[in-house]
């Protein structure tokens, strides 16, 4: 992405076009390197604990009591979104590739389709890394004590 920018950014400024790598496909390039960055990282985030999250309104609560709201907020909130977006990915993925999507603009990317399927892709890695979550609550909730310790110590903390 780096690459693409830097180069975008000194054709530009140096008025000068490549026939077959214009200003509009680089721009483009980078969106879907944006795309596929974001999309890829929110698993990883997720199962690390170093995405965004709001704990003022947590922080003062029992770590049992913090597992128990997490876990109900996988259940009723983020699986059914995530879900959704997979969903709906696919649909939107699908009706690209059947009708070839290309660039608005005449001097953009062709098969625009290439770059959806990072979107359903991404959140099935999202909905995996929400069902190993969930099994490092239950675990932390349900589980004997010495298991409970080890099985997140984000929330044990």
């Amino acid at each position: 992405m780096v690459l693409a920018i830097v180069f975008e950014v000194i054709t530009r400024r140096m008025r000068v076009e490549v026939p077959i790598i214009t200003s509009v496909r680089l721009l483009e390039l980078q969106w879907h390197f944006h795309v596929t960055l974001f999309m890829l990282s929110l698993a990883y985030a997720y199962l690390r604990n170093v995405h965004v999250r709001i704990d003022m309104a947590v922080s003062g609560l029992s770590a049992r009591t913090r597992a128990w709201i997490e876990l109900v907020g996988l259940l009723l909130l983020f699986l059914p979104f995530v879900v959704m977006l997979a969903r709906w990915g696919y649909v939107f993925w699908e009706a690209s590739w059947r009708m070839d999507e290309a660039s608005d603009n005449p001097m953009g990317l062709p098969h625009r389709w290439l770059i959806k399927p990072v979107i359903p892709f991404g959140a099935g890695l999202l909905i995996l890394a929400g069902l190993c979550n969930m099994m490092r609550l239950v675990v932390f909730l349900f589980g004997p004590p010495a298991e409970a310790e080890r099985a997140d110590p984000v929330i044990a903390r």
